[in-house]
């Protein structure tokens, strides 16, 4: 299956690479003949009783926009009306959405095909504990300019995804510190200006140079496994709990894996594997529940899912297909148990290679 992630920035390099496109003639919104399209449409979901869905601006072309900047459609993806609905809402109501929900439970995928329908520019900024106020919101540098020395603000990963209109995913955002909070809390601040200067961010700032102004070409979205919330559970390692203040900024959107009528949609429009479908979706939730109640360290994505049927339906051995795209991701203490998971969904003992065997 082809990639349909947005650019993601963790590292050093990864801010390198993203400022290629922060300067001044780089502001897509201002260059872009936009044009007006119903959501529903875009998102090929329809009119639900009194729920219609409204009609959005989005770019005519991708001209003036960095074709890397945009995810890519993936054909298979699906999406679940009622979600979409509470998350447009919250758009529309300039509020930055909070995703909860387990692992591979399809959080970023989301993110990152709504944009790729709208063709807007969209990153994710894959959070760690590691990053600080610097790199996130940007510091101020001095140079010398006619012997005098002048203080200019360098804008971080995330402060300059506001100034240059590209939306953005704060992933796992409970991966970072406490010590950048009263930033991001400002950041998230949707309808307001922000001021920059040496000392972070204010509100509503009164030095025009200065200010980066709020927008409407800029979504801010999170994600997190507990919603905020401390957990000690396998699943959730390295999560810490997030303030009030950033949760009331928010809505939060539960979010869970795809049901199993919605996930079998997907599975078939494959070309692949369509014979396996049913006990496929069992055998993915069977695995999942195991991972929620703390017994293994890993679930099973959607994107598991279609890489198993699509496996199988080339190299016509379920037990390869089983070992190559799914057992082998998982510890050896761990494996049995999925197996026993398989084996109960497809009412079949598979065939493993001795060497898979051995490790078991």
């Amino acid at each position: 299956m082809s990639t349909s992630q947005a650019t993601v920035l963790k590292t050093t390099e990864d801010l390198k690479h993203f400022e290629r496109h922060m300067a001044d003639s780089y502001r897509w919104s201002g260059k872009v003949k936009m044009h007006k399209v119903n959501l529903g449409k875009l998102l090929s979901l329809d009119n639900q009783g009194d729920w219609l869905w409204p009609d959005v601006l989005v770019p005519a072309t991708a001209d003036h926009i960095p074709s890397d900047l945009i995810p890519k459609v993936n054909k298979y993806y699906v999406f679940d009306d009622m979600k979409m609905r509470r998350i447009v809402a919250g758009i529309m109501l300039r509020k930055p959405i909070m995703l909860i929900g387990p692992q591979g439970c399809g959080k970023s995928t989301l993110f990152e095909q709504f944009y790729a329908r709208m063709r807007m520019p969209a990153v994710r900024v894959q959070c760690t504990s590691s990053m600080d106020t610097d790199y996130l919101f940007g510091w101020s540098t001095l140079s010398e300019q006619n012997g005098a020395s002048i203080s200019n603000f360098k804008h971080g990963i995330v402060s300059g995804t506001r100034k240059y209109h590209v939306n953005v995913m704060l992933d796992e955002v409970t991966h970072l510190s406490e010590m950048v909070s009263p930033d991001l809390n400002t950041f998230l601040e949707m309808k307001s200006d922000l001021r920059v200067s040496s000392d972070g961010f204010e509100l509503e700032g009164h030095h025009k140079s200065q200010v980066v102004e709020a927008t409407p070409f800029q979504d801010v979205w999170m994600s997190s496994n507990t919603g905020g919330r401390e957990e000690s559970d396998s699943g959730f390692t390295g999560n810490s709990s997030l303030n009030t203040a950033t949760m009331d900024r928010c809505l939060m959107v539960d979010t869970d894996y795809l049901t199993p009528e919605l996930e079998k949609k997907v599975f078939e429009k494959i070309q692949n594997g369509k014979d396996w479908i049913d006990p496929t979706v069992q055998f993915m939730n069977l695995v999942r529940e195991s991972y929620k109640a703390g017994d293994i360290t890993k679930s099973l994505s959607t994107r598991s899912g279609l890489d198993f049927l699509e496996y199988l339906g080339f190299v016509k051995n379920i037990g390869v297909a089983l070992g190559d795209t799914i057992l082998a991701k998982y510890e050896r203490s761990e494996r049995q148990t999925v197996l026993d998971f398989f084996e109960t969904a497809f009412g079949i003992e598979p065939e493993i290679s001795d060497l898979l065997i051995q490790e078991f």
